[in-house]
């Protein structure tokens, strides 16, 4: 079925390879010699050994396995930090008509050569990328719009963030998106669109004393969810926050000042209905053992083991 099984580039990644493959046989898209569980392991670069077994007898695999990776969390909101869905130098694939391995990695963000942001959205039509055989002539995967991709040069700023500070940012704008949140989403590879603009946005909240005023400020306002709380329960999504940033950022000395000076109405009842947290943060905020926990809470009183991150609602706890 497939005859023509070209060899995989040195810096090429595999599901570049994939894709290469794909149109040398004639196919529009992997699906076509493939399964979409297998494909979508490709993407992931985590085949099962059933899935390496038959995909081997298909095209040569590369060395060593692709489950054979070493993973260093960076990030509480991911757990691999190679990214499941492309990121591109269009240059690059206009130069050699194939894509990077190391466009895989979250800390890598612009081509080296070109010093040109990697994209994984297209400029025209701003839909996001996929994985599609149209990546290899540098055209948008979105077929109403199928133009060439275009980059432009990264911000210095951004090109000098390590790793770990590009996951600080990433948990910054996740806030910005949704200010209101008590727990973390985990995810098993980072989820974004528009990757640049993501980090300069999280990196604006870390480092900007204004955009965190205004952030503080729609904590504490009137269309705030927990605008009958208490202080340190309003601005729990800023300290939540800070709690879990990797490097050291501005925004940390601000966390205190900010619950010191704001003035919030207590009211001796609360009228919130949610207020969902992990265990291991339910404790530190109302301050009682895990076990008087527990005990008041009837989702736990009938587990035998009760994991620190598991989400419970204690609105009932803090009127």
């Amino acid at each position: 079925m497939l005859s023509v099984l070209p060899s995989q580039i040195v810096d090429e990644s595999f599901i570049s390879l994939v894709l290469r493959i794909t149109e040398r046989n004639g196919f529009t898209t992997p699906y076509d010699w493939m399964d979409a569980k297998t494909f979508d392991a490709v993407t992931k670069g985590k085949l099962s050994n059933k899935q390496h077994c038959i995909l081997s007898e298909l095209i040569p695999l590369p060395k060593p396995n692709l489950n054979d990776k070493l993973n260093v969390n960076y990030s509480p909101l991911f757990t691999f930090n190679d990214t499941d869905s492309p990121r591109v130098c269009p240059r690059c694939i206009n130069d050699t008509g194939y894509l990077k391995k190391a466009w895989c990695s979250i800390g890598h963000l612009y081509c080296d050569r070109h010093q040109l942001a990697l994209i994984d959205v297209c400029h025209h039509c701003g839909e996001k990328l996929r994985w599609s055989v149209a990546l290899l002539s540098n055209t948008c995967t979105n077929e109403y719009c199928a133009k060439q991709l275009t980059s432009t040069p990264i911000n210095a700023e951004i090109a000098e963030l390590f790793i770990d500070e590009i996951c600080d940012c990433l948990l910054a704008d996740l806030f910005l998106s949704n200010p209101f949140s008590t727990y973390l989403p985990h995810q098993s590879y980072p989820q974004f669109t528009n990757l640049h603009a993501t980090l300069t946005r999280g990196l604006e909240l870390l480092t900007d004393k204004l955009r965190f005023q205004t952030f503080v400020e729609q904590l504490i306002g009137n269309a705030s969810p927990f605008t009958n709380l208490p202080t340190e329960y309003r601005l729990f999504p800023l300290r939540l926050l800070a709690r879990h940033l990797k490097t050291s950022w501005p925004i940390e000395h601000w966390v205190d000042r900010a619950t010191e000076s704001v003035l919030c109405h207590t009211t001796p009842h609360s009228n919130v209905d949610e207020f969902i947290v992990t265990v291991e943060d339910a404790v530190k905020l109302l301050s009682i053992p895990r076990t008087r926990l527990a005990n008041t809470i009837p989702q736990l009183s009938e587990k035998k083991a009760i994991p620190s991150t598991l989400r419970i609602n204690i609105a009932n706890l803090i009127g």
